[in-house]
Parts: structure tokens; C-alpha cells; sequence
């Protein structure tokens, strides 16, 4: 399993498609508040999309 660090001010996350077609969870930020985690597919990305929407205020979250 893997931690991985959120920013304190994370904002609302959304499944995109990367240039290199794969999908990605991003808070359309940019800086210090960036968070851009690449997933290997769909059903992935909603999974880790899904375990951030439920994360209540934790700074990191096991995948």
C-alpha cells in the first residue's frame, strides 16, 4: 500500500484524461495546493476519488 500526502487546502477533486489518455484525479490548482494522482484506469481513479471524498480533514490516505 501506498501513503499519499493531501494539501491542507485540497478543494473539490475530478477524474480527468491526461494527454497520454489515461485518467487522472486533480483539484485544478496550482502551487503548493496542487494534487494530480494518475491512475491506471476509470474504475481506479473513482475508487481513489471516492477514499478523498470521504477522508474527513486526514492529511494522507492509504491506496
Amino acid at each position: 500500500m501506498a501513503r499519499v500526502r493531501l494539501p491542507k487546502n485540497l478543494g473539490d477533486c475530478e477524474i480527468i484524461i491526461t494527454k497520454a489518455g489515461s485518467p487522472a484525479v486533480w483539484n485544478r490548482k496550482s502551487g503548493k495546493n496542487r494534487f494530480l494522482l494518475a491512475c491506471r484506469n476509470i474504475e481506479e481513479a473513482e475508487k481513489v476519488l471516492q477514499k478523498i471524498r470521504a477522508n474527513d480533514g486526514l492529511e494522507d490516505i492509504w491506496l
